[in-house]
């Protein structure tokens, strides 16, 4: 009875060693795919939070891009009007000091301005050039 009750024993111990190390290596399991789990869960989040870190200093820089471009053209415009009045000043002075018309001629025609006086006779030319009912 005593060797049957030790095997008994031996058996219920060995038994429950085996239990014990199966819930120990299912354990060891469950706790390994949970941190498994956990990383890829933050690693997800990570990116997430880089993802809108980047949307956001991509819409900051287009916008900075946007201001820029329009602050370009605003000083392109300002800086051609700027040429035109002090070349329109130019050419007024230069038509104000002129004295004779051949002078003042040119430089109405080099500005590409019509030009003062008689308009100038028509030639044969421009007779053949145009149709026979305008003539």
């Amino acid at each position: 009875i005593v060797a049957k009750a030790l095997r008994n024993r031996d058996d219920h111990l060995l038994d429950a060693t085996q239990r014990y190390h199966l819930s120990t290596t299912i354990m060891e399991e469950l706790v390994q795919q949970n941190q498994t789990r956990l990383a890829r869960a933050q690693q997800l989040e990570r990116d997430q939070a880089l993802a809108k870190l980047k949307a956001k200093t991509q819409r900051c820089q287009s916008a900075q891009d946007q201001r820029n471009q329009h602050f370009e053209q605003k000083w392109a415009a300002n800086w051609d009007v700027l040429v035109t009045r002090q070349h329109d000043t130019q050419l007024m002075e230069a038509v104000r000091t002129c004295d004779s018309p051949k002078k003042l001629n040119k430089i109405l025609k080099e500005n590409n301005l019509p030009t003062i006086g008689k308009p100038k006779v028509q030639t044969g030319e421009d007779d053949e050039k145009r149709p026979m009912t305008a003539r």
